[in-house]
């Protein structure tokens, strides 16, 4: 986290020199944690490392987060990955998150789709500030975040159906009421 605070916003109480300035500043940036219990860590050259690795972290600003179908009676991720075919729900539930957008001239964050020849698909989903990638294994099983669709009827989503370094987290989404006016997820 970096963050810039004007010398004028500290308090100015006594000899700077022995004022505990970090913990004043931390206790302005996070006025709701309690740093009673917090110790100055070690000086060494293990600490320096690790600091500098975590300041290196890039900063996302944009997601790719993975959608799959489970159509009733489904639980492989074979199964999954094969469907080529949309259902109304799904639909339904696709226009709730997000816009469709045609990938072909897609100009905007592409999450690592085709947007020239459609070799990803020819569509996708957006929302500002936050894409979501509809495609196939290559693309979702990259995501560290997928959304499992389920249909009424699918059979329960099991994360070791997936077989996959890179999912971490599975969001499983299971429509109530599809295409009514009573619709719920």
């Amino acid at each position: 986290m970096r963050v810039a605070v004007p010398e004028e916003a500290l308090s100015d109480n006594g000899d700077r020199s022995t004022r505990p300035l970090m913990r004043e500043l931390m206790e302005m940036i996070c006025p709701r944690v309690s740093f009673g219990c917090m110790r100055p860590a070690l000086q060494s050259p293990r600490v320096e490392e690790l600091l500098m690795k975590m300041d290196e972290q890039p900063i996302y600003t944009r997601y790719k987060v993975g959608i799959m179908l489970c159509r009733a009676g489904q639980s492989t991720e074979e199964h999954m990955y094969n469907n080529e075919h949309s259902s109304a729900a799904f639909d339904e539930f696709l226009d709730f998150i997000g816009q469709r957008v045609r990938l072909k001239g897609w100009d905007q964050y592409k999450g690592g789709l085709d947007t020239r020849g459609d070799t990803t698909g020819t569509h996708s989903i957006y929302c500002e500030y936050q894409a979501h990638e509809l495609s196939r294994k290559r693309h979702i099983g990259n995501d560290m975040v997928t959304v499992v669709f389920q249909e009424p009827g699918a059979l329960p989503f099991s994360p070791i159906a997936v077989r996959s370094h890179f999912q971490h987290v599975f969001i499983i989404v299971r429509v109530h009421n599809a295409c009514t006016d009573n619709v719920s997820y």
